[in-house]
């Protein structure tokens, strides 16, 4: 336990010094912070809270009001000392109660006399401990069981037999029996749905139920509506705008001529007012 602890305090000022170019002296109260006021995942309490019987004050939590000054000030120190033990004995049986629920949960995972929850034909989901990166999938698979050894289940993975020990596996629920294929296509605004991914081909991890196939068939008959709808608006949109085009030329083409004529016709009546009348001479 304690060198797990060390280890995150280890991982988190390495993280704080990479951010901030600080020096491990200056991150360490940062980390240990962090680490006191985050709730542990076997007792469901934070270090801060099991001590004092408070919720640590972050920085960035709003400050007391003046009427919680007044209550506090108004309450007698007895009475708030023994509420405040009080809590603490409630916060200590909870805790005592979950921790007692992870240790089980620890025994039935590693104990190797404890009974063997994976058999032949079961598909199961092998945990990944090396990602790829940040948002890589912490679990591949699911894989068919082709033989149980005492701790350890053996899996085909792309047509070669590989053992795991189980607790690197969990069982894979038999409501999950496929996985959406999806492709976007950014350029078109839309979401193609390819088809389904068979059991035997390795899916993501996070489809863990079927809110994953429904989230994407809704979004799917979302994109679907708005395309339909802008390309529905836009084309009457373009449709008007040709025709207003074409009724604005015709006229601006029809004031034109009408100018050429008027100009026209007033050039050849001027012309023939200042023109001299020659008439035809006849013969002596």
């Amino acid at each position: 336990m304690v060198e797990r602890v060390n280890r995150t305090i280890k991982e988190g000022i390495a993280k704080q010094m990479a951010q901030h170019q600080n020096r491990w002296t200056e991150a360490l109260p940062t980390v240990l912070t962090i680490l006191k006021a985050t709730s542990s995942k076997s007792t469901g309490i934070s270090p801060y809270e099991l001590m004092t019987g408070r919720v640590m004050k972050l920085p960035i939590d709003p400050e007391i009001s003046p009427a919680d000054l007044m209550s506090l000030v108004a309450a007698k120190q007895q009475v708030v000392l023994e509420q405040l033990q009080e809590r603490l004995k409630v916060l200590h049986a909870q805790a005592a109660l979950k921790q007692q629920q992870a240790d089980l949960r620890n025994d039935a995972q590693f104990n190797p006399n404890s009974e063997t929850k994976f058999a032949e034909g079961n598909m199961i989901m092998v945990r990944v401990f090396v990602k790829q990166d940040a948002f890589a999938p912490r679990w591949h698979g699911p894989y068919e069981v082709k033989a149980v050894c005492n701790r350890c289940i053996a899996v085909t993975i792309r047509g070669k037999f590989k053992w795991y020990h189980m607790s690197q596996c969990k069982l894979f629920e038999a409501n999950h029996t496929f996985c959406l294929e999806v492709t976007e296509d950014f350029a078109m605004g839309q979401i193609n749905i390819l088809g389904r991914i068979p059991l035997e081909v390795d899916g993501s991890p996070w489809w863990e139920d079927t809110f994953y196939e429904q989230g994407t068939r809704a979004l799917t008959d979302l994109m679907d509506l708005v395309q339909k709808d802008a390309y529905t608006w836009w084309d009457w949109v373009f449709r008007g705008c040709v025709i207003a085009s074409t009724l604005i030329f015709t006229l601006i083409q029809r004031c034109h001529f009408r100018h050429l004529i008027r100009s026209l016709h007033t050039s050849t009546h001027a012309a023939l007012v200042l023109s001299p009348l020659q008439l035809p001479q006849g013969r002596p």
